[in-house]
């Protein structure tokens, strides 16, 4: 049997600037926001 799934160690660097903002459909609304960990 394969180990069991998980996240990985170090989560994937996502450039997500061209998808920023909120997006509507039918019942549904997705806000994306960039939040910078390294920000001072």
């Amino acid at each position: 049997m394969p180990p069991p799934s998980g996240p990985p160690a170090r989560p994937p660097v996502v450039d997500v600037t061209p998808r920023v903002g909120s997006h509507r459909s039918e019942g549904v609304v997705i806000t994306v926001s960039r939040e910078d960990d390294d920000a001072d």
